[in-house]
């Protein structure tokens, strides 16, 4: 019997602080179950867009496509102007995936890229 999992946001964490210019912030997306990036290979294959539409996260782990993992990590440097509301997600879509790449489970099943609302987690 194949497994029908469906992975979804368990959660978001970032860790709280006062951040430079520069500086970055790790934030971590707990998908509840593991996945795989996929698809069409990609410098950028996924990215978490922050409050503003110039503020974007990159995906920086998993870092290889099609290894299994229970989180996504992403990277965002501070840039001057930043503020605790613009680093907050943009809004429960804020996690995409660029064209072409998919993130299923081992079994082919896609992720639930749905974040909890902003400011839940």
């Amino acid at each position: 019997m194949l497994d029908a999992t469906i992975a979804s946001v368990a959660g978001v964490d970032a860790p709280d602080g006062v951040y430079g210019t520069g500086q970055t912030i790790t934030i971590t997306v707990d998908m509840g179950a593991p996945v795989q990036l996929g698809g069409s290979v990609s410098a950028f294959p996924a990215g978490l867009t922050l409050a503003g539409t110039t503020n974007l996260a990159p995906l920086t782990s998993p870092a290889a496509y099609n290894t299994l993992a229970s989180q996504l990590v992403f990277t965002y440097t501070v840039v001057a102007g930043d503020d605790l509301a613009s680093l907050a997600y943009a809004s429960t879509a804020a996690l995409a995936l660029n064209p072409g790449t998919t993130l299923r489970t081992a079994n082919g099943v896609d992720a639930d890229l749905t974040l909890p609302a902003p400011g839940a987690t």
